[in-house]
């Protein structure tokens, strides 16, 4: 079972650790898990894209595959662990968020 990290383009900030979505263990692609963690905080309706590109500007997530080693993110916000992830885990990509029309959010 693989593990994500999303950390948010326009903060910064970890927005979820699928290790804990709502007390529980998320499976799935990271792609779906961006979508559940979008449903779980109400912003429903949005289509994704998986790119490769972590330059990327639009609205989305950077995903990294994130090891056992690493506790469960709880505070996204806390600099050493956002060092951590960056440090530790494998960059996957960049899932940009689209409206529901398909067109860049």
């Amino acid at each position: 079972m693989d593990r994500y990290i999303l950390i948010e383009n326009n903060s910064g900030f970890i927005f979820g650790d699928s290790a804990d979505l709502d007390g529980r263990t998320f499976t799935g692609t990271a792609v779906e898990f961006a979508r559940a963690l979008d449903d779980s905080i109400g912003a429903h309706g949005r289509d994704y894209a998986l790119t490769h590109n972590p330059h990327d500007t639009s609205t989305g997530y950077h995903v990294y595959a994130a090891t056992d080693t690493l506790p469960t993110v709880w505070d996204g916000q806390d600099d050493e662990t956002i060092k951590a992830v960056g440090r530790g885990c494998a960059y996957i990509g960049f899932i940009a968020v689209l409206t529901t029309e398909g067109v860049w959010s």
